[in-house]
């Protein structure tokens, strides 16, 4: 839940709260202040109608005024109590508050009752009730979306950094500019950030920096020394022995140098602005890499078929699609078995390489890491599909693997 729906719901259920316990409180207050005064009321006509009755008039005035006539009397002080009366006229019975006396006058004793109507009451008191409660509910309402629309003016900074930290990257090798606040603890975050932005790009720089140096250096020294292995292998003193070390040397140097080229491969693939794009006909790439392999596979008794009849046009980089193309189709070959089949189709904007090969025990959700593996082969640098996989992020393409007990299946979804 966004923050700001979060306040918002926290102000209403409050504000309901609130409500619930004003209007209890306004309900039991006005309740008491109108009952107060009616009884008030009933209290200064109990004393006009006594006054009467001293005089000798004896008024009735059924409901409101009854003088009943008694031996003696029965009570010395007033009662004010509720009561309902059945009115003909209306055929219901009616809410009254009443007072009850007694009244002595020359040794005659009389009850006094002097009654007032509830309806009056009920109308004003439900009258205040319900202005009140629209009064109060509109003020909720207004102060809630005044609150909405002051809680966002407040948040606008906060959402508009978190924007630029979503799109954030070390690899753009500039600091944070975020949005400033009228709010001290926003401004705070905002100096964090930037200073951990900061220190970020500065550490980024510094191992990029590095590793390309390492890189550069290794590869310089790679080129020496398989240089002076290609030296030692043309001498014709050499026993079986010698030539074979230096052979598994320089296999192994090789593979080092391989292995150094698809770093720095992967460490480019980081940004498209350092290869250039341009249209390409697929199928004549495809064509042109399995005509290089057919050779290799012919010697390993591989049958590659091709079914290659669209006719897609992508923009990207020449050697970089190529390099996607001749990973895919070097590894299905490598990792293949013995009289065993290639299936390549490009269909629409769709490219399938399947090829037979050992089973793979291996997590298909790590197919495409670094250094993953899908055999133990020792010529094998771990870094191929990882490359195929960073070349299709970079273009927005979309690859997965797809494994059955008898073939392996890489897809790769064009736009």
């Amino acid at each position: 839940m966004k923050l700001i729906n979060k306040i918002s719901r926290y102000y209403f259920i409050n504000s309901v709260v609130l409500f619930i316990i004003a209007f209890a409180g306004i309900y039991f207050t006005l309740n008491w202040i109108i009952t107060d005064e009616i009884d008030e009321q009933l209290k200064i006509k109990n004393e006009e109608i006594k006054k009467r009755i001293y005089r000798g008039e004896l008024v009735n005035d059924p409901p409101f005024v009854e003088i009943i006539k008694f031996d003696k009397i029965i009570k010395s002080t007033s009662e004010i109590t509720d009561t309902s009366i059945y009115i003909s006229s209306e055929n219901e019975q009616e809410p009254f508050r009443q007072i009850i006396s007694f009244v002595n006058k020359d040794g005659n004793y009389y009850k006094l009752i002097v009654r007032t109507s509830l309806i009056e009451k009920e109308d004003l008191f439900y009258t205040l009730l319900i202005i009140f409660s629209i009064t109060l509910a509109s003020l909720i309402i207004i102060l809630f979306f005044i609150n909405r629309k002051t809680t966002k003016d407040i948040f606008t900074p906060f959402y508009d950094n978190l924007n630029q930290l979503k799109n954030y990257s070390v690899k753009a090798e500039t600091s944070l500019q975020l949005t400033d606040s009228k709010i001290d603890e926003f401004n705070e975050l905002n100096l964090a950030l930037s200073s951990l932005s900061a220190k970020a790009v500065k550490e980024y720089k510094a191992l990029k920096e590095f590793s390309e140096d390492l890189s550069h250096e290794l590869q310089t020294l790679v080129a020496i020394i398989k240089s002076k292995f290609e030296l030692l292998l043309q001498k014709v003193d050499l026993d079986e022995e010698s030539a074979n070390s230096i052979q598994s040397a320089y296999h192994n140097l090789n593979k080092l140098d391989k292995l150094n080229r698809s770093l720095i491969l992967l460490a480019k693939l980081e940004s498209k602005d350092l290869f250039e794009s341009e249209s390409i006909q697929l199928k004549e790439i495809i064509n042109k890499v399995v005509d290089n392999y057919r050779d290799i596979a012919e010697t390993k008794k591989l049958k590659i078929v091709t079914d290659v009849n669209s006719d897609i046009t992508i923009k990207c980089n020449a050697a970089l699609i190529e390099t996607v193309i001749n990973n895919l189709i070097s590894n299905s070959i490598k990792h293949n078995i013995e009289n065993g089949n290639i299936d390549i189709k490009l269909s629409g904007n769709t490219l399938e390489i399947q090829n037979t090969g050992e089973s793979f025990t291996g997590n298909t959700e790590e197919f495409f890491d670094r250094f993953s593996k899908a055999s133990k082969k020792s010529d094998s640098t771990g870094l191929g599909l990882a490359i195929v996989k960073k070349i299709c992020d970079l273009y927005g393409y979309k690859i997965e693997y797809l494994y059955d007990p008898e073939n392996h299946k890489i897809i790769i979804y064009f736009k």
